[in-house]
């Protein structure tokens, strides 16, 4: 990086300012990971402090985790023959026999409307479960074909234990702090 611009002289070096007791802050979450050498005198975390990073690329192995998850439970699961459609618009049909699960999840709670049929997924009993159908206002559907499910059992929709909120954002173009600003007061937040 070019450190050219943070050392010129800068337009507050006037009557009005004591520069020399100033304190100098300009960076976030990105300068600390990336650039310490233009920190000044404070930085200030902001999505690193929810376990994001700053370029919005997840890194298995890396120094942060993911501080969020956001979990529901099955609400009904059902067999369905070939052929059937299921959710709003029927924007997916069954291709052969399904067991299929609905979670009682929407759009109003967190999960994007547009991530319907995108490749999302959730992990129900520890199993990665596909999203498929239209994303309703309070309900969304997974793939759980051969996965031991049954109402009332808990699923990680996105974070910490479930897809990375990065990944989910990027399905959606978007960036992760917007997931985390969608979070109403209908989600139960449970501190730990």
């Amino acid at each position: 990086m070019d450190t050219a611009l943070w050392n010129a002289p800068r337009p507050l070096k006037n009557k009005v300012f004591d520069t020399d007791t100033l304190v100098k802050h300009a960076g976030n979450s990105a300068c600390i990971m990336y650039h310490p050498e233009v920190q000044y005198d404070m930085v200030r975390e902001g999505v690193m402090m929810y376990g994001f990073y700053p370029n919005g690329v997840w890194e298995e192995d890396g120094l942060l985790q993911q501080a969020l998850t956001l979990c529901s439970r099955v609400a009904q699961v059902k067999e369905i023959p070939a052929g059937t459609a299921v959710s709003y618009g029927c924007t997916f049909v069954s291709e052969k026999p399904m067991k299929i699960a609905v979670i009682s999840a929407g759009y109003a709670d967190a999960y994007p409307r547009s991530l319907s049929n995108k490749g999302a997924w959730a992990v129900i009993n520890g199993e990665k479960c596909r999203q498929i159908g239209r994303v309703c206002m309070d309900m969304c559907l997974f793939d759980v074909k051969g996965v031991d499910v049954k109402r009332g059992d808990k699923v990680i929709l996105y974070g910490r234990g479930g897809m990375p909120i990065d990944e989910v954002a990027a399905l959606i173009g978007t960036i992760n702090c917007e997931l985390t600003s969608l979070l109403t007061n209908r989600v139960e937040r449970i501190y730990l």
